[in-house]
């Protein structure tokens, strides 16, 4: 079983690749979609569900676990969220290395 992964090629990573700038019409980062919940007044599921419209699934379950974990400790401002929830914050501000995203739903431009 060690021989076998042990011969696993490594992934090919493209130069360039951790540098690149994100392209103009790039779906809404985790990071992103956390500062639209913040402009969510109130802060309710429907405002929250906007602003996942237009994200990939894996960024949008990012900020959706940073969300929860601020309501589950009380946080209700960044610096609580950032205490109590480092290792989600940390998940979501993690570049995603993959592959390019697939869009989850059709975001028509303003």
């Amino acid at each position: 079983m060690l021989l076998t992964l042990a011969c696993q090629p490594k992934p090919v990573v493209v130069p360039g690749y951790f540098t690149a700038q994100r392209p103009a019409n790039a779906p809404p980062t985790c990071e992103e979609t956390l500062a639209c919940y913040a402009r969510c007044e109130p802060l309710v599921e429907e405002c929250m569900m906007r602003c996942d419209q237009c994200g990939v699934s894996r960024d949008v379950a990012r900020a959706r676990a940073v969300s929860n974990c601020a309501a589950i400790k009380g946080c209700t401002d960044p610096v609580c969220t950032e205490q109590q929830c480092a290792p989600e914050l940390a998940a979501c501000q993690a570049r995603h290395v993959g592959g390019p995203p697939v869009m989850d739903t059709f975001c028509p431009k303003p």
